[in-house]
């Protein structure tokens, strides 16, 4: 789905909100900085689809996203990554590139960019 940029957290980190689909989705950094977390609910580290390993203050550099299992785990999505639509390092919106549908059944409702 398509992110746009809304602000910065208190430690200086980036964080969006999904603006292409009817869902309500976030994406934002957990509170001890080390995971990037995609849910409903902005700044809820206990209720969410997607996270990916926080490498810097960009959600398009070197972030390896992982869906949330309905029975729990995780799922590695190599294939899935976001994508700057402007080039920044902080980009006012954020995509994920076009990549095969998730491993998983049945697919979650949003994707992380």
């Amino acid at each position: 789905g398509l992110y746009e940029h809304q602000g910065f957290d208190a430690k200086g980190v980036p964080y969006y909100r999904q603006v292409s689909e009817n869902l309500q989705s976030y994406m934002f950094v957990t509170d001890t900085g080390g995971l990037w977390i995609v849910g409903p609910v902005l700044g809820d580290q206990s209720n969410y689809a997607w996270i990916g390993t926080k490498v810097t203050n960009s959600p398009t550099e070197g972030v390896d996203w992982e869906v949330v299992l309905d029975g729990g785990g995780f799922q590695p999505q190599p294939a899935v990554i976001a994508q700057s639509t402007d080039g920044d390092a902080y980009p006012a919106v954020c995509q994920k590139a076009p990549t095969p549908a998730p491993t998983i059944t049945p697919a979650p409702s949003s994707f992380a960019c």
